[in-house]
């Protein structure tokens, strides 16, 4: 299933990435802005050559798409959005610091634009450049804000330099823009449990005795549908430290999951004495009486 996961992982990040320049090279080709502009430096004689080079990368032809255009560098000079199609034949090849060179300088003719940006941090990722990667990828997303890749890549920075929480949220805006993709609700997710996994090891070095240690572990094993050790250690938990909130709720939560209506309303019951207003408790208590009222 890890295998699975994983080549979903690198077929999404490769299309992502050619998405992303061919997105410019249609914009780019296309009339939504100026003639001017929709050039973006290449001469109009050597539009063809720059569309062949656009058709070849769609297709995956890469080095044919290479030739086009490096053919319109050298007969029309510097173009930005030559620079970052380039960037993005030499990602696909596995070649990022060929890659890194092309879109850095992409990033030098047009600084407030996204994508190379994007794709320029994706390099430094695989390149193993994080200050760097992170530095593109923030502005990327300050760039353009309603980018989900710009948002998945400074996730994956962040994580690289075990910023996990600044990760989460990045997976987090990512999976907002869409909400439909299950490749960001699994990336989410990962990140959330290594975030938990982050913040166990926190508290064991901090505080090895710590209650919290056996009500995390105790999480773990409830996630997992393994209810006796969770039961076993909110156990542990309420006897290292018996005015710990929370715990004897999720233990009437089990136990009521479990038919075990007695042993829930007693849990239940423990819980509102160690806080009185808790509304999950209160809700929880009333559920088991009105559902069995000799139940004491």
């Amino acid at each position: 299933m890890e295998q699975v996961h994983l080549r979903m992982r690198i077929a999404v990040e490769r299309l992502l990435a050619v998405t992303a320049a061919i997105l410019i090279s249609a914009i780019a080709a296309s009339g939504q802005s100026s003639p001017r502009q929709a050039q973006s430096g290449v001469p109009e004689e050597l539009v063809p050559v720059f569309n062949r080079g656009v058709q070849a990368l769609q297709a995956g032809q890469y080095y044919v798409a290479e030739s086009a255009f490096l053919e319109v560098l050298k007969k029309g000079g510097p173009s930005s959005l030559v620079y970052t199609n380039l960037g993005t034949i030499y990602q696909q090849r596995g070649d990022h610091k060929k890659a890194v060179e092309n879109l850095e300088r992409s990033v030098r003719l047009a600084p407030r634009s996204a994508p190379p940006k994007v794709l320029l941090g994706s390099s430094f990722l695989a390149l193993g450049r994080i200050p760097e990667a992170t530095t593109q990828l923030e502005a990327a997303a300050r760039l353009a804000p309603k980018d989900p890749l710009a948002h998945l890549q400074l996730a994956k920075a962040y994580a690289r330099a075990k910023n996990l929480l600044k990760s989460v949220d990045e997976f987090q805006a990512a999976r907002a823009l869409v909400p439909a993709d299950p490749e960001l609700a699994y990336r989410l997710g990962n990140s959330y449990l290594e975030v938990s996994v982050w913040t166990l090891r926190e508290i064991i070095r901090l505080k090895p005795k710590s209650p919290r240690v056996d009500q995390t572990m105790a999480e773990t094993f409830r996630a997992q549908g393994r209810n006796d050790m969770a039961l076993r250690f909110y156990q542990f938990a309420a006897e290292n430290d018996p005015t710990l909130p929370d715990v004897h709720l999720a233990m009437a939560q089990i136990h009521q999951s479990m038919g075990k209506s007695k042993e829930a309303l007693e849990e239940a019951n423990r819980e509102l004495a160690i806080v009185p207003g808790h509304a999950a408790a209160l809700e929880l208590k009333r559920n088991l009486e009105a559902a069995a009222p000799t139940v004491q």
